[in-house]
């Protein structure tokens, strides 16, 4: 098992507004740290509906986005948007 490092990014909670932050996909999984059901685009947007879920040290947070797949995301690759 390897160490993992918990990010969190202040601000993130339940009803707020976020996007991805991380390179061309950033990987939406059916619960927290399992199967990957699809991809979103960076700049995708979405409002967090769940979490925080922390597994081997990552902090998961479940995600409506606003174009399908929805579901959970490592919050190490969201930022908050404007309201």
């Amino acid at each position: 098992m390897g160490i993992g490092v918990t990010v969190t990014v202040p601000g993130v909670e339940s009803g707020v507004s976020v996007s991805t932050a991380v390179g061309v996909l950033l990987n939406v999984r059916a619960t927290a740290g399992g199967a990957i059901v699809g991809t979103q685009l960076r700049g995708a947007t979405g409002t967090v509906t769940g979490g925080p879920t922390v597994i081997s040290g990552v902090t998961w947070w479940q995600i409506t986005y606003t174009n399908a797949p929805s579901g959970w995301s490592s919050g190490a690759y969201l930022s908050l948007t404007a309201p």
